[in-house]
């Protein structure tokens, strides 16, 4: 039953990260060229990042988040300048949860290796204290 969980899959884990990656890229594109005043060049990036979008969504295991990801990209493509705008702003909460998605592996990483110190650091410590018993009791033995 594991087996055929697709949250579980890391094949399709890995599609759905390299594309919201893409997003990502496409968002951070759009905000690149948006003060520039081309305006074909904002109209391609801006459907590049719909199409992104839709590319995430086509992948995403989850049907609400899919479906989520695909009102975004229909709001994104059909919204104005100033929705646009309102959309890329990095506190909006679809660049937010862009940031979160890729965000959350970094931390995962990072509490690993933090985990994975402490054991090491129990470890050393229970390692030394057998030696660091054996110097007291021979001190303690020279100094009476």
């Amino acid at each position: 039953m594991a087996e055929n969980n697709p949250f579980r899959d890391p094949q399709r884990e890995q599609a759905v990260r390299a594309k919201l990656e893409q997003s990502q890229k496409a968002m951070e594109e759009y905000q690149r060229v948006k003060d520039s005043g081309n305006e074909e060049q904002i109209e391609k990036v801006a459907r590049a990042v719909s199409q992104s979008m839709r590319d995430a969504a086509d992948v995403c295991p989850d049907h609400k988040q899919a479906e989520k990801l695909r009102k975004n990209a229909d709001e994104f493509e059909r919204g104005g300048h100033e929705r646009r705008a309102e959309m890329s702003h990095p506190g909006h909460p679809l660049v937010m949860g862009l940031k979160v998605l890729f965000g959350m592996p970094v931390i995962a990483l990072g509490s690993f290796v933090w985990g994975v110190g402490k054991v090491v650091e129990g470890l050393g410590r229970g390692l030394a204290a057998g030696p660091e018993w054996a110097v007291r009791s021979y001190k303690r033995g020279r100094a009476t």
